[in-house]
Order: C-alpha cells, then structure tokens, then sequence
C-alpha cells in the first residue's frame, strides 16, 4: 500500500516538473521574442487578457486594415476640423451662413409676393376682358335691335306705299300677282293681304283659285296670337320646328309680336330665321 502511494506520488511530481518546465521554456522563448523586437510587451500584455478571457484576438491583416481605417478616420476629422476653422473663423463662417440663410428667406418672400401681385393683375385682366366682352356683346344686341328697328321703319313706309298702291288697283290683278307671289312665297303673299282694306280683301280672295285660296287661309290664322312671346319661342323647341316653319308662323304674327319673338330666341337659330324673314321684309313693290 505504501508503495503504491509512492509510485503515485512520483508520477505526480514528474507530471508537474514536465509543466513547470513547459512553462519555463514558454517564459524564455517569449523572452527571447521581446528581446529580439520581434513581439512587443504591448502583445504580451494583449495575449494575457486573451488568456483570461478579456480580450479577442485578430489576424495581422486585420489588424492592418483597422489601423488604416483608423488613421483615415482622424485624418478626416483633422480635415474637417480644418474647414469649419476655429476660433474668429468658425464664428466668422456660421454667422455668413446664418446670413445667407436670412438672404434665401428674404429672397422667397420676395418671389412669394411678386407671384401674389401677378396673380392679382391677371385676375384684374381678366375682369377687365369680361367686362369688355359683355360691352361687346351689348353693342352686338343694340346693333341688332337698332337693325331691327330700320327694318321695322322701311317696312312701314313699303305697307304705305303699297296700300295706296293696292287701293288703286283691280280686285282681279291684285289676285293675279297675290297668285304668283304664292307660288314662291305663300308667307309673303299672306302678309301682303294684310294692307288690303277688308272689302277689297273679300273680293281678291274671291278671285283667287281655290287651290291657292286653301293654302294660303291656314297662313292668315295666327295660332300663337294669345301666348306670350317666350311661351311661343319654348313651344317651338319642345316641337323641333325647323327655321322654315317658325318664319311661317312668323309671317301668321303682327310685326311686333314677331319682332318679340325673334328677339327671344337663341342667337344662331335667329340668325338663320332672320336671313328667312330679312329679305322678304326689305322688298319693294
């Protein structure tokens, strides 16, 4: 038994005799290396807190490329430092800038209220081009009535050279022209019945043959003679008349009542019935 434990005893010095000279050899060579300049005692250092778990190794090049992202890390802080300046001169900078920053302000303003006087110059051109446009138009309309209104003249001094005429002149040749007239022109021929004195009316239309007579009793009958203008002008839209039946019907009206109804309808639509209507009304015996 007591020499069992001998034995293991031995084992056990030998083991750490082994170690201890390990460690021995260990110190010397890394000894050798420090003395040689070949590892720093910096490194010496590193590597202890390696060994104690307080540190992380890395590979030399990876080493090189953090010092060189390092060294370029202070050399653009040294160069920016540099550009701002220091002292009198970094002041100097940040107040330009705080200047130029109040320019651009200023400069903004100014272009803001340049666009808002622009704006209320185009609307005040704008007024003013409407307010031509209506002065327009308004002249257009008098110039209508006014044109209107000389026809209205002209045609009352034809109607009193025609009834003269008319009062001289045969029953029978009054019906033969009515007659031609008709052929072309049944308004026209109704309309010039109406300067004919009633008796002589009733002789004429005697004379006239049935046939024409027909045709033209129906123009003499003025349906819309009862509605107000604006009522007549309505019936005929819904009725989609054509410019040619509302200047028949025109010619079934008294001259004021056809001039209120002309002047109630939609401008292009009066247009084409006032080219109807005009040269009949400018005639002359």
């Amino acid at each position: 038994m007591a020499k069992k434990r001998s034995l293991i005893s031995q084992l056990w010095w030998i083991g750490m005799t082994i170690l201890g000279l390990n460690f021995l050899g260990l110190l010397i060579f890394l000894g050798t290396l420090s003395i040689g300049g070949k590892i720093t005692p910096e490194a010496l250092w590193q590597m202890a807190y390696i060994i104690r778990g307080e540190s992380v190794g890395i590979s030399v090049e990876d080493n090189r490329h953090y010092q060189k992202l390092l060294q370029r890390e202070q050399e653009e802080a040294k160069l920016l430092q540099q550009e701002k300046g220091t002292g009198k001169l970094h002041l100097a900078a940040r107040e330009a800038e705080v200047e130029m920053a109040e320019l651009r302000q200023m400069e903004e303003q100014a272009i803001a209220q340049r666009l808002e006087l622009e704006k209320e110059s185009n609307q005040k051109l704008r007024s003013e081009i409407e307010s031509l446009k209506q002065e327009a138009n308004l002249a257009l309309e008098m110039l209508d009535e006014e044109k209107q209104k000389q026809v209205v003249v002209s045609q009352a001094e034809q109607n009193q050279r025609l009834k003269k005429a008319f009062a001289n002149m045969d029953p029978g040749d009054i019906a033969t022209d009515l007659v031609a007239i008709a052929n072309n022109d049944p308004g026209y021929a109704v309309r010039l019945t109406e300067l004919l004195a009633p008796g002589l009316l009733a002789e004429v239309m005697a004379e006239i043959p049935t046939e024409t007579r027909q045709e033209l009793l129906p123009i003499l009958h003025n349906e819309f003679a009862d509605m107000p203008p604006q009522q007549v002008v309505d019936t005929w839209v819904g009725k989609g008349l054509t410019p040619k039946q509302m200047r028949n019907h025109l010619d079934s009206m008294s001259t004021t009542q056809a001039l209120q109804v002309l002047r109630l309808m939609e401008r292009t639509t009066r247009d084409e019935v006032w080219e109807l209507v005009a040269p009949v009304s400018t005639e002359t015996p």
